[in-house]
C-alpha cells in the first residue's frame, strides 16, 4: 500500500514476490537463500549430524571455506562462506545428508519447498533429494521415504527450489515397516543426496525450507466483485488528483532473484500521488466471486521484495484482519506498518 498526507509522489515500484514467514535465517556473507535454514556449513567442520553413506563406492563430505574472491563464491557474496564439498566415485549406491535422531524429528508442515544451493560441473548427471518422513517406530529407521530427482545442466552455482508437492514415494527404497500414509511433513528425520553413477565433486550450501508464497504475479492480477458488490482480487483506490495503475511486467529490473530465476514475473505500481493511492488483495476463489480469508496464525510475520526508486517516501503496508459475522461490506480491521 503507498499513502502520502502531504507533498507529491511520482513514481514507479516492482514488488517482486510477497511470502509468509515462520523465520528468516540468512547469512550475512552470501547471496540470499531459503527463508528457514537447516544447515548453512559455516564451520568450524562439519556438524556431527551430516552423514555419508555408500558401499564399494567412495564419498568423502568436507566443510570448505571460501572467499569472495574464490571461482567458487556464490553470486552476490560478500566475505566468507562455508560450503559443503562433496567428492565422489559411486560403482553402486552413495550419498550424503543430514540426521535429526540426536535432535528430534522437524515439523516441515509449514513450508513449501526444500531449497539449496547446488555448484554442479554442468555433467549432466541426475542426483535424487531423498526426505525421510514419519516412522513406525520412533527408535528405529522405518522413515518414509520421499524422492526427487533434478540434473546437474549448469557449470556453477544454482538455486535449487522443490516444492514439496513435487516429491514422490519412493520407489528404489523403503525400510522395513516404513509407514504408507503419505508426505505429512510433521515428523521429518533426514534429508540426504543420493549421488548418481560416476565420479564428480559438487558443493551444497544454505540448505533450507522455503515459505508459503501469498503471490508470485506469474498469473496475472485477478479482479473482480464478490456477491455484495465489493472488489476483490487487485485493485486500487486513490484520493482526489492522485492516480495509481498496477500490471505484471515479464521484464523485471535486475538484478535476477535466485529465489524467482528466469523468467518471473513482478507487480509493477505507477502511481503520482498528491493525497492518497495504493492498491490491494483481497483474496479470492477461482471464480473471483467470493472474498476468501486466508489463515495466517501459524506465521510470524511478512516479507517481499520491493525494486524502488530510492525517493525517500514513506510507503505503509497493510494488513486486512477479519471481518465481523455475516458482514456484508468491507470492515476488516487494519494493521499497518511504515517503512
Amino acid at each position: 500500500m503507498i499513502r502520502r498526507s502531504n507533498g507529491l509522489l511520482a513514481t514507479s515500484i516492482c514488488l517482486l514476490t510477497a511470502m509468509l514467514f515462520t523465520l528468516v535465517s540468512t547469512p550475512a556473507s552470501a547471496a540470499s537463500g531459503p527463508a528457514d535454514v537447516i544447515e548453512d556449513f559455516e564451520g568450524p567442520g562439519l556438524p556431527i549430524e551430516i552423514f555419508t553413506f555408500f558401499g564399494s563406492s567412495t564419498v568423502t563430505a568436507t566443510q570448505v571455506t571460501v572467499s569472495d574472491a574464490d571461482p567458487l563464491a556464490r553470486p552476490g557474496q560478500t566475505g566468507d562462506n562455508g560450503v559443503l564439498q562433496a567428492a565422489y566415485n559411486v560403482t553402486d549406491f552413495g550419498g550424503f545428508g543430514e540426521t535429526f535422531q540426536d535432535t528430534g524429528p522437524q515439523d516441515w508442515s509449514g513450508n513449501d519447498s526444500f531449497d539449496f544451493w547446488f555448484y554442479g560441473t554442468g555433467s549432466g548427471l541426475t542426483y535424487q533429494v531423498e526426505i525421510s518422513d514419519n516412522r513406525s517406530d520412533p527408535a528405529a529407521d522405518t522413515s518414509e521415504r520421499f524422492d526427487y530427482q533434478f540434473v546437474d545442466d549448469t557449470a556453477g552455482w544454482q538455486y535449487i527450489s522443490i516444492p514439496f508437492a513435487d516429491f514422490t514415494r519412493a520407489t528404489d527404497f523403503q525400510p522395513a515397516g516404513a509407514p504408507n500414509d503419505g508426505f505429512t511433513l510433521t515428523e521429518i528425520w533426514a534429508w540426504a543426496i543420493v549421488l548418481p553413477f560416476g565420479a564428480d565433486t559438487v558443493y551444497l550450501d544454505d540448505v533450507g525450507l522455503g515459505l508459503p508464497i501469498i503471490d508470485d504475479f506469474e498469473s496475472g492480477l485477478a479482479t473482480g466483485f464478490d456477491g455484495d458488490g465489493l472488489p476483490i482480487g487487485f485493485y486500487t483506490f486513490q484520493g482526489a488528483g492522485s492516480s495509481v495503475v498496477i500490471s505484471t511486467s515479464a521484464t523485471p529490473p535486475a538484478p535476477t532473484l535466485p529465489e524467482a530465476g528466469v523468467p518471473n514475473n513482478v507487480l509493477q505500481v505507477d502511481v503520482d500521488a498528491t493525497s492518497f493511492a495504493g492498491l490491494i488483495h483481497a483474496f479470492e476463489n477461482a471464480a473471483v466471486d467470493t472474498w476468501v480469508p486466508q489463515d495466517w496464525s501459524t506465521s510470524e510475520g511478512i516479507r517481499f521484495w520491493l525494486f524502488g526508486t530510492g525517493s525517500g517516501t514513506q510507503l505503509f503496508f497493510d494488513i486486512l484482519d477479519n471481518r465481523n459475522p455475516g458482514s456484508t461490506t468491507d470492515d476488516a480491521e487494519r494493521w499497518t506498518v511504515a517503512f
